[in-house]
């Protein structure tokens, strides 16, 4: 079950941890707001359906690299946030440096699927 795996595990965090610091920015911020969210469920998404089709790993290589984008997406959306001194610098660093784990993480993942093409 994808449930199970540890990166869906690790995209479920960060993406409960983006919902806490989207629901802190300005009114004003409501189209960074929408994009960092839609971009850390996407992650989780793209996760679950590329585990759906795992039958096929040429599919499930295609929805990794979606989640993938996804999560190097949301990392560009937290760095205009903290550019923008919308977060605290305190919850920054961690929260990137877990970011990159995950992208690593997908990216092993894509590897060993790919391994396994026909």
């Amino acid at each position: 079950m994808f449930k199970n795996l540890k990166v869906y595990q690790i995209a479920l965090k960060l993406e409960r941890q983006i919902r806490e610091i989207a629901a802190k920015l300005p009114k004003h911020e409501y189209k960074l707001k929408s994009q960092i969210l839609n971009s850390s469920r996407s992650v989780r998404a793209n996760i679950a359906e590329g585990y759906g089709r795992k039958r096929y790993q040429a599919e499930l290589c295609k929805f990794l690299n979606y989640a993938l984008a996804s999560s190097d997406e949301t990392q560009v959306h937290l760095d205009v946030i903290f550019d923008s001194k919308l977060i605290d610098k305190k919850y920054y660093p961690n929260i990137q440096k877990e970011y990159q784990n995950l992208s690593v993480r997908l990216l092993n993942f894509i590897k060993t699927a790919e391994k396994n093409i026909n």
